[in-house]
């Protein structure tokens, strides 16, 4: 699907990537309507990938869990392999960790975009939309 600003920048119809020479227009803003069904239905999508990424990550902790807990005690008299597994461990959940974290920080402004996007007029949305798409 793409990421979350470059659905959103679609959908405002500020896309950058989009250039036009010089004095092609004539000065005046387009005041062009947000298409609002589909942007819902493309942050719906995008919701629905994160939330399986996220799963997977979570599923990928636990195995990372379970694979320290079976290493400890296969391995108990042989202090150097645990100290190996549990630093490879600590590492790896380390990182889960914080991508579970910026997963659910996305999951929460797609939430936050899905939920403003019926009820604010499309000048407010453009602007919403430009200011925080620069954030990201």
């Amino acid at each position: 699907m793409g990421d979350l600003k470059e659905v959103l920048l679609r959908y405002s119809g500020t896309a950058q990537n989009v250039k036009a020479p010089l004095g092609s227009g004539d000065g005046k803003e387009e005041n062009s309507a947000v298409d609002r069904n589909g942007l819902r239905q493309a942050l719906g999508l995008l919701k629905k990938q994160n939330d399986r990424y996220f799963a997977l990550c979570f599923m990928a902790a636990i195995m990372l869990f379970v694979g320290l807990f079976a290493t400890v005690f296969i391995k108990m008299n042989e202090p150097s392999v645990l100290k190996g597994a549990t630093g490879i461990f600590g590492i790896s959940a380390g990182a889960l960790a914080w991508r579970m974290f910026k997963m659910w920080e996305r999951k929460t402004q797609i939430e936050f975009f899905m939920h403003l996007t019926p009820n604010v007029d499309d000048k407010t949305i453009k602007t919403v939309i430009s200011v925080l798409s620069k954030k990201l």
